[in-house]
Order: structure tokens, then C-alpha cells, then sequence
């Protein structure tokens, strides 16, 4: 599902890290001949949340290269996507002198319980999880140390802020014209170092299908990610309460498309992208 999604935006070449994965991952990607795997036994907090793995990867291949940044279960998008292709939308980011797209982390989910919530492997996500929450908002953040902090745009809110009372970064850098100067943040939820873009995407996230219960198990019995300990731990005690629970509630907005993200604020555009776009298409 997220090889076709990509591919069907035009991405023609993917770059995919592997942490040691056990369930035939590495075998079904070595299948692919646009894919080159990399693989790393580092512990996933050593490699700062897997920044440094991607970094290294694009300090290699990616210089003055457009690079998508995506964990294995977000799908990126942007104004238009559904008909526009990521050669369109970075065409219209380099004659502007933009660096990178920042994205809001948009978690998504189904109507029914987490726990029968199961994917199969080439099913649409969109059908599987089409829902989401709105109401996310920016909050002051920076990165660095006590005497040079650097402002980083931080979104926070959502699903998860409803559901587990915890605010996640749903910051997300989805695109950058990697530059060795440039340094990415908190994971890949924010950058240093890019003129960021006023366009602003979306990452689709489905983070919450059936496996996320065990995973949250896992990761607090294991003394996993750290960094963010408090998220996890809220996750696995709410699961451990509610074995059966659902996020689809009142606050429940089922996904249309690009146009309704925009009107919504999710997404940003610009006149001229769309002028230009309608121009290209």
C-alpha cells in the first residue's frame, strides 16, 4: 500500500532503512527493483529516532535531490494530489527558492474497534481508515541548547490528545531538497537549516490499526523510545483499560480530498501554485 501510494505520485526511487525487522519485510522489498534496503541493528533511540540513518542516506544519494521522508505507515499528500504529481508540486518549490514542505501529521483511523482493525497487505488504508480529528493547533517550540534555540514550528491536538490525553508533535517535514547543511529535528517532525515552504501538506498517518496494542506493549516492557516513554505509556494503559475501544466519535470527520483539507486549514495553498499547477496539469 505505501510503495503503490508513492509510486503513484511519482516517486521513482525509494530508500527504505530496516531496525532489524523479523516478519519478511526485507525479503518482500528485495522483490522490488526500485527499492535499495538498508539495514541497521542500532538501537532505534542511538540512531536519535532514525534521523541519523536518514541523514546519512541523503548526504549519500539525496544532495540537491527532492527526498521524501516517510515512516512505513504515512502516506504523503498536498493540494491537489489527487490529480497533480510530486514533479508538478516540487517544480512550483524550486522556482519559489523553497527548501523543504512541512506537513501536519494527520492520524487516521476506522469505525471500528482498534483491535479488529486489521490491514492486509496491498488494501487501500483510505478504506480501511478514513477518519479523522480536525482541532489541532500550534504551540511554541524550539530545539537546541540553553543559549542558541532555534523556533520550530510544533502542531499539536487531534486524535490522540481526545482519545489518550497526550499531545504527539503532528509536525512533520514530508518533503526537503536535502542540503548538507540541513539538520533534521525530533525525528523528522521538524528541520534546521530550509526555507520552508507556505504550502503545507498533509502526512496520513495510520499509526492505529490492530498491531498498535501489542506494539504499545512491547515498547513499554522493553523500555523502548524513550524520548517519548509518556506517550507509550499512556497508549498501553488505555488500551489495558479498554481492550475494545473505538476512536470514531462525535468529533469524527470523514476524509473527501484535498479541498476539504484546505478549507479546513489542514492544508495550505497559494494562488500561484494553484495558477501554475492548473497551468502544468
Amino acid at each position: 500500500s505505501w510503495l503503490s501510494h508513492y509510486r503513484m505520485l511519482g516517486v521513482d526511487r525509494f530508500f527504505v532503512v530496516d531496525n532489524g525487522s523479523t516478519d519478511g519485510t526485507v525479503e518482500e522489498l528485495l522483490k522490488q527493483p526500485d527499492v535499495h534496503v538498508f539495514r541497521t541493528l542500532e538501537d532505534f533511540q542511538q540512531g536519535k529516532s532514525g534521523s541519523l540513518w536518514i541523514e546519512q542516506l541523503m548526504r549519500r544519494f539525496g544532495v540537491s535531490r527532492w527526498c521524501v521522508v516517510a515512516d512505513a505507515d504515512e502516506l504523503l499528500a498536498f493540494p491537489g494530489w489527487e490529480t497533480l504529481s510530486l514533479k508538478t508540486l516540487v517544480g512550483y518549490l524550486s522556482a519559489a527558492g523553497d527548501e523543504a514542505l512541512p506537513c501536519v501529521l494527520l492520524d487516521m483511523y476506522s469505525d471500528l474497534p482498534i483491535a479488529q482493525t486489521h490491514h492486509q497487505a496491498g488494501a487501500n488504508l483510505f478504506e480501511l481508515c478514513p477518519w479523522f480529528d480536525a482541532d489541532i493547533e500550534e504551540i511554541e517550540g524550539s530545539v537546541g541548547d540553553s543559549e542558541h534555540r532555534v523556533r520550530i514550528p510544533t502542531l499539536v491536538g487531534g486524535m490522540r490528545r481526545r482519545a489518550f490525553k497526550v499531545d504527539a508533535y503532528l509536525s512533520k517535514i514530508g518533503l526537503l531538497r536535502y542540503a548538507s547543511g540541513m539538520t533534521l529535528t525530533r525525528g523528522q517532525h521538524g528541520v534546521v537549516g530550509a526555507k520552508i515552504s507556505a504550502i503545507r501538506g498533509v502526512m496520513f498517518h495510520f499509526k492505529f490499526l490492530s498491531d498498535i496494542i501489542e506494539k504499545a506493549r512491547m515498547v513499554i516492557e522493553n523500555d523502548e523510545r524513550a524520548n517519548c516513554a509518556p506517550e507509550w505509556l499512556a497508549y498501553h494503559e488505555v488500551f489495558a483499560r479498554s481492550p475494545g475501544m473505538t476512536l470514531h466519535g462525535a468529533h469524527s470527520i470523514r476524509l473527501r480530498g484535498s479541498g476539504q483539507l484546505l478549507d479546513l486549514g489542514l492544508m495550505r495553498s497559494h494562488a500561484s501554485f494553484h495558477h501554475s499547477s492548473c497551468a502544468d496539469f
